[in-house]
């Protein structure tokens, strides 16, 4: 059976706060991810 462990990455992106939308939107592009947690 799998396990989270098995799909999830291990070297979460992160955004803080105050991270230009622009720099966001072009990081989760060239990463293919759909989301990434603001952490502050």
């Amino acid at each position: 059976m799998l396990k989270v462990k098995d799909i999830m990455s291990k070297q979460v992106i992160t955004f803080s706060p105050d991270t230009e939308i622009a720099h966001a939107a072009k990081l989760l592009l060239e990463k293919r991810i759909n989301g990434a947690p603001v952490v502050d």
